[in-house]
């Protein structure tokens, strides 16, 4: 199993902590603010969300792991509950890489993986470095396409087959027909002593 960049973790810990961090200080402004003045003890909690933020991300980007598998791409995530998915490569339409102005500073880009006949982005894996984010585009790629034309020979392969019975099975039918029991013709002759004519079956293909 494969991790996202470490790069990764860190932007991710840093916009966390921040935004955490500035959530607790304006909550503790306004509180402060409703007591009739400013709350320097409102400062402290800054940090520690900051921290609290930081930390969560840290442990979200240990806990999410993908891996390519011959027929499957498989992603894991989650903190306490943890979830996995498993997306078929034949149903893989498109794999975009996308690089934001600080990805494109760090090295970094995201990948969205795509289905065929999803409303929405099944995987995104946010981030990892600019020559891993190729080489899946190009590998996904390659294996979905492969996947789908092995299965659309698969279906080929059995058309084939069933032609080639139904061919066999008339030919068959055929040779049984030419092998079929000739007609039963009638012999007659005068073998009465008053002139008339008795008649008897013949076996052969024609009377004589």
């Amino acid at each position: 199993m494969a991790r996202l960049h470490p790069l990764s973790a860190a932007v991710s810990a840093l916009r966390s902590g921040g935004q955490l961090a500035l959530f607790a200080l304006f909550a503790g402004t306004a509180f402060g603010g409703m007591g009739g003045g400013f709350d320097a003890s409102a400062l402290a909690f800054a940090p520690a969300a900051f921290l609290v933020g930081g930390a969560l991300s840290l442990v979200r980007w240990y806990r999410f792991e993908y891996e390519v598998l011959p027929e499957r791409l498989v992603v894991r995530s989650g903190v306490l509950s943890r979830q996995e998915r498993e997306i078929p490569l034949r149903r893989i339409q498109n794999v975009d890489v996308r690089r934001s102005v600080l990805q494109r500073a760090l090295g970094l880009a995201t990948v969205s993986v795509e289905t065929a006949g999803g409303g929405s982005t099944e995987a995104t894996l946010d981030a990892v470095s600019a020559d891993e984010a190729d080489r899946l585009r190009e590998d996904l790629g390659r294996r979905a396409r492969a996947a789908r034309d092995g299965r659309t020979g698969a279906a080929d392969d059995a058309g084939t087959a069933d032609a080639t019975s139904a061919t066999t099975t008339d030919t068959d039918a055929g040779a049984v027909g030419v092998d079929a029991p000739p007609r039963t013709a009638r012999r007659c002759t005068s073998s009465r002593g008053d002139g008339s004519r008795r008649c008897v079956r013949c076996r052969s293909g024609r009377a004589p």
